[in-house]
């Protein structure tokens, strides 16, 4: 069952389209060799960074990590997180993947009370 991701804008986005399946060999003559396996990217990577959000905007991201029992359950991203990526990579990652968490949120407090930083690393793969 798909968890739904907080909709909160990142104040700082990282994204890897993923890569390609390709397996390098040599001949026996020694010359190289490739073999591509499917015509579609797998694992891409979405780093996203919430710098001075409140405490209530923290436990919202920290609480999506609980409800999809870590990196088990898959995500609804919300299209905030896809504001500002160019076609076509934005339909790629949003059609494409199925998106986890890649591992459990990075809390950092705030040097203001009442605020945190908060690093997420999700984890994008094809489906079947």
């Amino acid at each position: 069952m798909a968890v739904t991701f907080p909709s909160l804008k990142p104040t700082n986005r990282t994204v890897s389209q993923g890569t390609y399946a390709v397996k390098m060999f040599k001949f026996i003559t020694g010359l190289p060799a490739a073999r591509r396996y499917g015509t579609s990217p797998h694992s891409a990577t979405l780093d996203l960074e919430y710098s001075n959000i409140t405490d209530a905007n923290a436990s919202l991201l920290t609480a999506a990590f609980d409800q999809a029992y870590g990196t088990f359950d898959s995500l609804t991203l919300p299209n905030a997180l896809w504001d500002d990526i160019e076609e076509p990579l934005r339909s790629q990652l949003k059609g494409t993947f199925i998106w986890r968490f890649a591992q459990a949120p990075t809390v950092n407090q705030s040097a203001v009370p009442g605020y945190k930083s908060v690093s997420i690393q999700l984890e994008g793969q094809r489906d079947g």
